[in-house]
């Protein structure tokens, strides 16, 4: 499988922070499918869903990386989720090939579930998501108690959310 493209790497480690990235990115040279996913990426950040995933869309449709596709049917996913749209199949897709993406991208993706999965609430889940490796970058780690926070307020365990947060 082959790997994230480095490119991309400053924003998942400083999110917002990484825009003069991004918009560097988009006014180069470099392919329509990477310019369409940092489109994406400032559209997110500015909040309109919709024209996010537009980009998304157009992004996958030229996609040829493994990794990169699977990272954009989670921005996907977390998109319809902000928007309110509950997507279980992709969803499900995504939960059931977490053992096939590689580590870093996996990070991502997992926190883009767990927060998910808090969003839409963990009563109407069958089975939480499980997380791969314990090695993880410190933005990945913050997402992920975040999203583990959500989940046990969400269950009324309000006493634990303190442990993550």
């Amino acid at each position: 499988m082959k790997k994230l493209p480095e490119l991309f790497m400053p924003v998942f480690r400083y999110g917002a922070f990484a825009k003069p990235l991004i918009i560097k990115v988009i006014n180069s040279n470099l392919s329509d499918n990477i310019r369409y996913t940092a489109l994406s990426f400032v559209h997110t950040w500015k909040g309109d869903y919709n024209k996010a995933l537009y980009y998304t869309h157009k992004a996958l449709d030229l996609c040829g990386n493994s990794s990169m596709r699977y990272m954009l049917f989670a921005r996907e996913l977390s998109c319809k989720a902000s928007l309110g749209n509950k997507d279980e199949k992709l969803y499900q897709f995504l939960k059931s090939n977490l053992n096939k993406i590689s580590g870093r991208t996996r990070e991502e993706i997992e926190a883009v579930i767990l927060n998910v999965e808090a969003r839409w609430g963990t009563v109407k889940l069958k089975r939480k998501t499980r997380i791969w490796g314990d090695k993880k970058i410190l933005s990945a780690i913050t997402f992920h108690h975040l999203g583990y926070a959500r989940r046990l307020a969400e269950e009324g365990k309000l006493g634990s959310v303190s442990n993550f947060v």
